[in-house]
């Protein structure tokens, strides 16, 4: 499936509208000339300072966990460590999305096992636009 210019393309028929950063350019000018060839385009990546609307929920080994509350997503966390990001889901716990050292996620899933009921409460008061509770790091 291809993504441009927000759309999503299925051969010929537009399946939908949706809007996200472009991950691709399509021109270049190459000796005056436009080349239509598709490359890739930098990722932004989203770094723990940066989130503001992200609160911290627990620090440990240079791992920061935040939560981000989204009504149609399910139950997660991101964990950050230097230039990774993994999404975590609560329940059932497990790694949805990301790349990150396996001794890192090792450690993220270990402290999410141990914290799964207050990662749970904490998703709730993020639901009802309250601040997380503070999660004790791995010990």
């Amino acid at each position: 499936m291809l993504r441009r210019q927000g759309f999503a393309l299925a051969g010929p028929i537009f399946l939908k509208q949706f809007q996200t950063v472009p991950c691709f350019q399509d021109v270049t000018e190459v000796e005056n000339e436009k080349s239509y060839r598709w490359q890739p385009l930098e990722r932004p990546t989203v770094r723990p300072q940066e989130t503001a609307d992200m609160p911290v929920l627990s620090k440990f080994y240079g791992i920061v966990i935040r939560m981000l509350f989204a009504r149609a997503l399910e139950a997660r966390f991101h964990a950050f460590y230097q230039d990774s990001e993994l999404v975590v889901g609560i329940w059932p716990l497990r790694i949805i999305d990301g790349d990150a050292p396996a001794r890192v996620r090792q450690m993220v899933l270990e402290w999410a096992a141990q914290h799964q009921q207050e990662l749970l409460s904490a998703w709730l008061q993020c639901e009802f636009r309250q601040a997380p509770i503070h999660i004790a790091p791995l010990q």
